[in-house]
C-alpha cells in the first residue's frame, strides 16, 4: 500500500531501499513466494477481475502469468505447501500442521499450536509460521524438523493476511505488514 495500491515490493532486510516491483494500480496482490533460484517472485493478484498467479523478476520488469511459463520455469516454484523435495504436502487443520505424501497416503500430524496459524512456509530446516493474534500479538514462529522444538523468531506487528515466504537459501523471510488502513466518507445529496 506504500504507493496507494496493493503492489509487490522488495527491500533490504532492515526495511531500507524499498523498490516497487508491480504497477497494477488496482486490485490486490498477495501470497508472494520466492523461486528456488531466488531470482523471481510468484504472487497472486486479482488485477484482471479474478485471482490468478503471476511471476516477476526480483529486479523488476513486467509481471507474467504463471500459467504461461514453460515447464522448466514453472518448476522453479514448488507447489504451495510442498516440502523442498516435493515429497510431502503440508496443510493446517484444527490448530495444527499436518502432512500427507504428494503421491498419496496417510495424513500425519506434524505439530499443534495453541494460537491459530495464519500462514506457514516449509523450508529444508523446518516450518516457519505466522500466528493470528486477536487477544495477544501475532508471532512469527519456527518448527524445526524432525521433531521440534517450536521457537519464537519475532513479534509480528500488524501482519496482513496475505502471505509468508522464505528465501531459497533460508536467510530471508518475507511477510506483509499492514501499516495503514483507511476509507473515505462521501456525502451524496438529492439521492433518490
Amino acid at each position: 500500500m506504500r504507493s496507494g495500491d496493493w503492489e509487490v515490493w522488495v527491500c533490504d532486510s532492515d526495511g531500507s531501499n524499498p523498490v516497487q516491483l508491480t504497477s497494477f494500480r488496482h486490485g490486490g496482490t498477495e501470497r508472494p513466494s520466492w523461486s528456488t533460484d531466488g531470482k523471481q517472485i510468484r504472487f497472486t493478484s486479482n488485477a484482471e477481475g479474478h485471482s490468478q498467479d503471476y511471476v516477476i523478476d526480483v529486479t523488476g520488469g513486467t509481471a507474467r502469468k504463471f500459467e504461461t511459463l514453460s515447464g522448466a520455469a514453472a518448476r522453479l516454484f514448488p507447489p504451495r505447501g510442498a516440502s523442498p523435495d516435493r515429497k510431502l504436502r503440508y496443510f493446517t487443520r484444527d490448530g495444527g500442521v499436518l502432512s500427507v505424501p504428494i503421491e498419496g497416503g496417510q495424513e500425519r500430524a506434524v505439530f499443534t499450536f495453541p494460537k491459530p496459524i495464519m500462514y506457514f512456509e516449509v523450508c529444508a530446516a523446518g516450518i516457519y509460521f505466522l500466528t493470528f493474534g486477536t487477544t495477544s500479538p501475532s508471532e512469527l514462529m519456527f518448527y524445526r524438523f524432525p521433531n521440534g522444538p517450536i521457537t519464537k523468531v519475532a513479534a509480528a506487528v500488524n501482519p496482513a493476511q496475505v502471505g509468508l515466504s522464505v528465501s531459497p537459501d533460508g536467510r530471508w523471510l518475507l511477510y506483509t505488514k499492514l501499516t495503514s488502513l483507511g476509507s473515505d466518507l462521501m456525502l451524496v445529496e438529492s439521492f433518490n
